[in-house]
């Protein structure tokens, strides 16, 4: 065999072998449970020899320190250590039931919020609640919640029940405007635009079984409702 024969050989075994192994991918747990499990099943049609390790977590992991190969989230922007795409533009909606509405009435004004029965989502980071943002900096944060939760879905869930108003990204609350089930209200009221990343860091040549998942990712994710 020559040379170069030899080479081409070598070269498309490395290439093989990189399409074996584990690719480690952590995502938020609404999103991952929502969005990124079930698209997964195409993709370990596509590959079967690479194994995806789902890491569904709330709190941003160190993707470097904690040797993660790609990571997805919404509403932060990854620095120059990462290579990052833009897969979504993510928008809030605060919401209630027909039900809820029809017991208690609908609020109106922001400052109005507190005198309804709400949700909350507690962050163990700050340990405060997350604050329902609007545009020109304004935000809300409920003081005296009637349920509380460190989990969106959990909120989401709560709010489909009717327990209390809530702030929600459009990922999970627009199939249910749409059918009725839920009601927006503050219509006068908009909330600045979130971002949903796709990033995997920087840190040397990366194998193949990585790019594929990435692009893989950012195709499916990529059409999202938001």
């Amino acid at each position: 065999m020559g040379s170069i024969d030899a080479l081409f050989v070598k070269d498309t075994k490395e290439k093989r072998d990189e399409m074996h192994g584990t690719v480690r991918l952590t995502v938020s747990s609404v999103l991952g449970r929502k969005l990124v499990v079930s698209a997964l099943a195409e993709f370990a049609t596509r590959y079967p020899d690479i194994v995806v390790d789902c890491v569904l977590t709330d709190s941003h992991s160190d993707v470097i320190d904690e040797r993660i190969d790609i990571g997805i989230r919404f509403g932060f922007l990854p620095d120059n250590r990462y290579v990052a795409r833009e897969l979504a533009k993510v928008n809030f909606y605060s919401v209630g039931t027909p039900e809820l509405i029809d017991k208690v009435g609908m609020p109106k004004k922001i400052i109005d919020l507190d005198k309804y029965p709400l949700t909350a989502l507690f962050d163990h980071k700050t340990g405060r609640y997350w604050p329902w943002t609007f545009t020109e900096s304004r935000s809300f944060t409920p003081s005296k919640p009637r349920f509380i939760t460190d989990d969106l879905e959990a909120e989401f869930q709560a709010i489909l029940a009717g327990v209390g108003f809530g702030h929600m990204p459009g990922f999970l609350v627009l199939p249910w405007l749409r059918s009725g089930k839920l009601i927006q209200i503050l219509h006068k009221e908009t909330s600045p635009v979130w971002r949903l990343y796709l990033y995997r860091p920087q840190r040397g040549p990366t194998p193949l079984r990585i790019r594929a998942l990435f692009d893989y990712l950012a195709e499916v994710l990529g059409h999202i409702e938001t």
